[in-house]
């Protein structure tokens, strides 16, 4: 996607659950669309993937689309697959995860 400035934002390889921006294309945009300056700090703080809270935010979209008779059945199966990733990661690497562990 076009982060302004006429340069190209990648996408880190797909987390447990979703893409977040790279850092340095963060940066970059802050710095030169913005003027200022974007910390790592700021980027672990809103990037990290919680692994404590994301399970139960999981169960309530399944409560959810539980109750709705027309929800494929693939949903739960990614959420469920989603859920077990998260399990895992914690184990390895604990919680919160910072963004960066996803980068290669």
């Amino acid at each position: 996607m076009d982060g302004g400035g006429g340069y190209i934002m990648r996408l880190v390889p797909k987390t447990l659950i979703s893409y977040v921006p790279r850092y340095e294309d963060l940066r970059r945009l802050f710095h030169n669309v913005l003027s200022r300056d974007y910390g790592l700090e700021n980027y672990n703080r809103r990037f990290a993937i919680r692994v404590g809270r994301l399970p139960n935010k999981i169960g309530r979209v399944w409560k959810i689309y539980s109750e709705v008779s027309t929800t494929p059945r693939r949903l739960f199966e990614v959420l469920e697959e989603q859920r077990q990733r998260l399990i895992e990661a914690g184990k390895l690497y604990g919680d919160p995860i910072p963004p960066l562990k996803f980068e290669y």
